[in-house]
């Protein structure tokens, strides 16, 4: 997509260019010494990436993917009704989206397959020949769970358990309590990371202040 929209016949590609490929490639683009890098991706290869960058002592912004943190609250009993309320547990409802193609449908099978049956409390509908994947709600899930991995991007939800207020206290870029990802429409605010989801700040104004290096002239 990006190739298509950065391609000469919309862009000058002196300006912009647009390189894909798989490990090889990006291990030669980071033999470059890039003036900046912005990386979205895993915390995996946010490290090799920061590592590479940092032979050239090139600037990095570190866009990261975890799971955010749930904390257990008592609400699975009133989940469950609603679900099944709004959504029933019929493959055949067109009220729930499919998982957008087999790949990810593979990728999201694989953490339910990989999880303890004990840990399950909410079963959606699933059927793999319609990429079909209700909710599936975890409990007491630890750090080690197949869950906790990678960003899910799926109808998966795992719940954490804490025995108090210290052990839910939690360091994040964002906090959206009682909604998800609205906070990304304000372009007032930064969006970032903290240690593993990243680090570096952009949107709005922050944006500059990410890919600009001040100069002082005196």
């Amino acid at each position: 997509m990006h190739s298509w929209i950065f391609s000469p016949k919309y862009i000058d590609n002196d300006c912009f260019k647009v390189i894909t490929g798989d490990v090889p490639v990006v291990q030669e683009l980071l033999k470059i010494p890039f003036d900046h890098i912005f990386f979205t991706g895993s915390s995996n290869v946010g490290r090799i990436i920061a590592s590479a960058a940092a032979k050239h002592l090139t600037p990095t912004t570190l866009e990261l993917e975890i799971n955010m943190g749930k904390v257990k609250l008592q609400l699975i009993d009133t989940i469950k009704t609603v679900y099944k309320e709004f959504y029933s547990e019929d493959v055949d409802n067109k009220n729930i989206g499919r998982i957008i193609n087999k790949r990810h449908f593979e990728r999201l099978d694989k953490i339910l397959v990989t999880m303890p049956e004990e840990k399950c409390i909410m079963k959606g509908p699933h059927d793999a020949s319609e990429n079909l994947m209700g909710l599936h709600i975890y409990s007491d899930v630890d750090e080690t769970d197949s869950v906790m991995q990678e960003e899910i991007f799926g109808p998966i939800l795992p719940i954490l358990t804490v025995q108090g207020e210290e052990e839910a206290k939690t360091s994040s870029g964002s906090v959206c309590i009682n909604d998800a990802l609205v906070h990304l429409s304000v372009e007032s605010l930064p969006f970032g990371g903290v240690g593993e989801s990243g680090y570096g700040a952009y949107h709005g104004k922050y944006s500059f202040e990410c890919f600009f290096n001040t100069r002082n002239p005196f």
